[in-house]
């Protein structure tokens, strides 16, 4: 993927500001309520000119309670009946990057192709579009048994703004260290975890697993959650979680290396202005070397 420059001078080429949300998932009456909901949500955020909006796991699921005729229907019907809406859905948030002159990592969609579904967030830009897409990777056993979402033998993507590379890991991707570990090494700066849980104990490992791969690579690691009280769609019925952003607690972060968070199931929207030359002096000066030593762990010869 091509280097992409935005034309932002608020943005030097190792600093970004990302918008990363706590999104509510609610009861809607069609899609033209649900596309005007996005540019009003955008519009909480919009004068801190965020580069990079980061939404929730399977938040595009609020389509579903946008149509009470499939209500009753089970997980995988529900999802092959919002199929027809996946073009205007991705339009929305291609208009949504453009008019802000901001990226965008959707929230994921269940995408069926070829009879095959996959848990999808894209990466859009404000210039060209649709950029590329990351799959979750490993899904929970609920969408295994659920969703009929299969295993993805692919290697994770990486995303670049100015000089900063991103990847994405979806929720529970998030909890296997060893899937992200040749994209750190291969430059990732920040990662970036949109999640779905739908108890105490998955959003906390969730963040958990953020915190741990920080520490791990020493990178930025930044989470978006949904919460959801409608009954009509199991795939994200009380679901709950919060919105956050970490780094390793170390030499210029915060000592429990939390850069922020918000209070559980508070909706809206997180800031962060992350610079990632800290990175690269933690990676040197810090009081242990993560980043570095692992390369002897991995090392073949071993």
């Amino acid at each position: 993927m091509g280097k992409v420059l935005i034309k932002n001078l608020a943005m030097y080429n190792n600093q970004i500001i990302i918008a990363t949300s706590q999104y509510l998932a609610e009861t809607l009456n069609s899609f033209a309520e649900w596309e005007s909901k996005q540019f009003v949500f955008y519009g909480e955020v919009a004068a801190q000119k965020p580069h990079l909006l980061l939404y929730p796991e399977y938040g595009s699921v609020e389509l579903i309670l946008c149509n009470k005729d499939i209500k009753n229907q089970n997980p995988l019907s529900q999802v092959q009946a919002i199929q027809h809406l996946h073009h205007k859905y991705m339009t929305t948030f291609e208009k949504l990057a453009k008019i802000n002159n901001c990226h965008i990592v959707t929230p994921s969609f269940p995408i069926i192709e070829n009879n095959i579904l996959s848990n999808r967030c894209y990466w859009v830009s404000p210039y060209k579009g649709v950029e590329g897409y990351q799959d979750k990777l490993i899904p929970t056993p609920y969408e295994r048994a659920n969703l009929n979402l299969n295993y993805k033998h692919k290697a994770m993507q990486l995303f670049k703004i100015n000089n900063i590379n991103f990847g994405i890991q979806i929720c529970y991707d998030s909890e296997f260290p060893f899937l992200i570990y040749d994209s750190a090494h291969k430059g990732m700066d920040i990662l970036l975890i949109p999640s779905c849980t739908d108890a105490v104990s998955g959003l906390h490992r969730v963040n958990i697993g953020a915190q741990a791969r920080a520490l791990e690579n020493q990178i930025y690691t930044v989470v978006s959650s949904i919460t959801c009280y409608s009954d009509w769609c199991d795939i994200i019925y009380d679901s709950g979680g919060y919105c956050s952003c970490y780094a390793t607690p170390d030499l210029g972060f915060p000592p429990n290396g939390i850069i922020g968070k918000k209070a559980v199931n508070e909706i809206g929207w997180l800031v962060v202005n992350l610079d990632t030359t800290l990175l690269q002096n933690v990676r040197k000066l810090g009081s242990v070397t993560n980043y570095q030593d692992a390369t002897t762990f991995f090392n073949n010869s071993l």
